[in-house]
């Protein structure tokens, strides 16, 4: 059920507090201590509190970790000329990897909540006013005196990203000290979703929680350089997805279906449980240990791409949300690919018109979604008793 503003404002408090007195309360909001004792009961009769002590009726959340951050995207208006002053365009978007995803599955009516680490400033203001209607913002960590994240994309005339630059250094900030004091919440959520702006140490701590407490644990890529924050062993990890940056990390030259089967390859015998694998978001490679991979290769549909922004969050979110919707494998992966597609030909990092009832009506009006798929044998012989993990485990 939706809450006002005020019930809001109480549900925040009562979660910080769940001793807070309804004269501090009245305080805090300046109410006057009748209209909060109603309040509370409204929470009561909703089922977000359960009676006395207030103690919160907890369900089971996405949890998504990693990069909140403001995106700024600089577009040439005529071709570069050196030594002279070049007329731009400046758009600005919210963006960040676990932002967007949990943006997307707050659209989608799931229940999610954002961990990050931000700076006291602005730019978090304007992140958290825009991310709150859709997601639980109270664990974001935010830290005096450090600017919060920016992604800075640099467009020539046409269009075409000729550079990123990232000023993400407060992303160092997030540690295993700082996870260990939500650990109670990493264990009761639905689906734990870490992004690779979390340091290596953290990724490895959160495979510990996953196989200690029997939560999923899903880690996405990045960038190619956030690589680096990859453990060696994978796992723990449920799903491992990524797209292009496959390439360097496994030294492989991806061209065609064989060069995705062996990159799915090289992580299931690194321990992850799953990978996928998209290849500009037209072929995409779904393998589980100690099974089979399928590869499916999309139809190209003739619409101009407005933006790469949020798509592959958009992919993985709609895969997600099909996946907890448990339906078939195909409608997971059509799900998916409708949400990055639609997304692909806005201009924003999370399209504004994102629904469970639009993405549902969306999917069933994809007559393009033309792919063919193939299954291939992955090379286990290495670990004979390995367990099979269907793919419908995602």
């Amino acid at each position: 059920m939706d809450l006002n503003k005020n019930e809001a404002a109480v549900l925040k408090w009562v979660k910080e507090d769940p001793y807070i007195s309804q004269k501090e309360l009245a305080k805090k909001l300046e109410l006057s201590r009748p209209a909060i004792a109603n309040i509370i009961s409204r929470l009561v009769g909703k089922g977000y509190l359960l009676g006395r002590a207030y103690i919160v009726n907890h369900t089971s959340p996405t949890i998504c970790i990693g990069g909140a951050d403001i995106d700024k995207i600089y577009q040439l208006k005529r071709s570069f000329q050196k030594g002279t002053t070049n007329q731009i365009e400046v758009t600005q978007e919210i963006g960040g990897v676990a932002r967007n995803i949990a943006e997307n599955l707050g659209r989608l009516e799931r229940e999610v909540e954002l961990f990050s680490v931000v700076g006291d400033d602005m730019k978090w203001q304007q992140i958290e006013q825009a991310s709150s209607p859709f997601m639980e913002t109270t664990h974001v960590m935010k830290v005096p005196e450090q600017a919060t994240g920016t992604s800075i994309e640099m467009k020539n005339e046409r269009g075409q990203a000729d550079a990123k630059l990232a000023e993400d250094k407060i992303y160092e900030q997030m540690s295993v000290s700082w996870l260990t004091k939500q650990v109670h919440l990493l264990r009761r959520a639905r689906h734990i979703i870490a992004d690779l702006n979390c340091p290596k140490e953290v990724i490895e701590y959160l495979q510990i929680v996953a196989q200690q407490s029997g939560v999923p644990l899903v880690v996405v890529t990045v960038s190619i350089h956030k690589m680096q924050h990859l453990p060696h062993d994978l796992t723990g990890i449920h799903l491992f997805a990524l797209s292009n940056d496959a390439e360097t990390d496994t030294q492989c030259d991806i061209q065609n279906e064989q060069d995705l089967q062996q990159a799915a390859d090289y992580y299931l015998k690194k321990g992850a449980e799953s990978v996928l694998i998209s290849k500009d978001y037209k072929t995409v490679v779904m393998g589980a240990a100690g099974g089979t991979s399928r590869i499916f290769t999309f139809k190209e549909i003739d619409k101009p791409i407005l933006s790469f922004g949020g798509v592959k969050e958009a992919f993985y979110a709609g895969l997600l949300h099909a996946c907890i919707e448990d339906l078939p494998i195909i409608e997971r992966l059509k799900m998916g690919y409708t949400n990055a597609f639609y997304t692909a030909h806005t201009e924003k990092n999370v399209r504004t018109d994102l629904s469970k009832a639009q993405l549902e009506k969306e999917c069933s009006e994809m007559k393009d979604f033309v792919y063919t798929m193939q299954m291939i044998e992955l090379r286990t012989a290495d670990d004979p008793d390995q367990k099979t993990i269907a793919l419908s485990s995602f």
